[in-house]
């Protein structure tokens, strides 16, 4: 059974499993029960083509030429398929989902602080989601969720996200490096979320869609999820 904290039935549709059918497991459909929440129903909407059963497209997923890596692995690309387990914690704003993972090593989560990993998505995919949610200016109008496969869209997301000031977290102030700012954002969002003392282990599939600062000793990694679950401490 799978404790589903994120699923995006998008992802999902774009795999053409007709070549690999189970009878019977054409779609996702099912309750997923929240604490506090109540249930959520995982399926297609009014005239929406069926998505793909998840267990059938990672199956698929992995016997391709396009199986997941792993993401701290050296040959994550953006195009990848990671797999991945981590603590985490996450947030939501301009409509959009942020994960991001521990900033120190552990025994169980050995690359901590030195692989970086977060993850966007669209907040409506978060578990127990309301439509409108997130840091929606009214004054400013609606802005298009920033999610996708375009390490651009993670910047104007990142730009969007504010420190304790109100101002941006992602400074355009001096010539620093892309992964620089990268870095500097993911660590305040870390502190922000406290990590340490809020991040639960979670695991799934995701999307690279960036690989910043290639280096023994800092490496960050964007994703987008396919889906993303709770899982039991490993050990």
């Amino acid at each position: 059974m799978r404790e589903l904290v994120y699923l995006s039935e998008r992802k999902l549709r774009q795999f053409d499993l007709q070549r690999r059918r189970w009878p019977g497991r054409g779609r996702v459909e099912g309750e997923v029960k929240i604490p506090g929440v109540g249930g959520l129903k995982v399926g297609p909407g009014p005239g929406e083509p069926p998505a793909a059963d998840l267990d059938a497209v990672l199956a698929a997923l992995d016997s391709s030429d396009r199986a997941a890596k792993w993401f701290a692995d050296d040959g994550a690309r953006p195009g990848d398929w990671v797999q991945f387990e981590a603590p985490m914690s996450y947030t939501c704003a301009w409509f959009a989902a942020v994960f991001v993972d521990l900033d120190q090593a552990t025994d169980s989560y050995p690359t901590g602080g030195a692989i970086r990993l977060l993850l966007h998505g669209s907040e409506q995919h978060l578990a127990g989601a309301q439509s409108g949610r997130g840091n929606y200016d009214a004054a400013a109008g609606y802005l298009p969720e920033p999610t996708g496969s375009d390490l651009l869209r993670v910047v104007t997301l990142l730009k969007r996200l504010p420190d304790d000031t109100g101002q941006s977290l992602f400074t355009e102030a001096g010539d620093d490096p892309l992964s620089e700012k990268f870095g500097r954002v993911v660590d305040a969002l870390s502190e922000r979320l406290a990590v340490r003392h809020t991040g639960a282990w979670m695991g799934g599939y995701a999307r690279v869609t960036g690989v910043l600062g290639h280096t023994a000793e800092r490496r960050i990694v964007t994703a987008t999820p396919l889906y993303v679950e709770y899982l039991s401490e490993p050990g």
